[in-house]
């Protein structure tokens, strides 16, 4: 099985910290309740600084 199909179980099977469920936009995973937003690498907390989006668990970035 590729690493992108694991993934994508992995997160298949994960829900938002409020309950609901995470839908993949083609960059990050978002939650459809809350819109938090979260990695496509580790599935740790994204946070928006200075236009760019950071991984507060693995460090991955997207500026854009």
């Amino acid at each position: 099985m590729s690493t992108s199909a694991q993934l994508d179980l992995l997160v298949a099977q994960k829900t938002c910290h409020c309950g609901g469920k995470l839908v993949f936009d083609g960059r990050f995973y978002v939650c459809v309740e809350c819109n938090h937003i979260y990695c496509p690498e580790c599935y740790g907390y994204i946070v928006a600084s200075g236009g760019c989006f950071h991984c507060m668990n693995c460090g991955f970035s997207l500026c854009g």
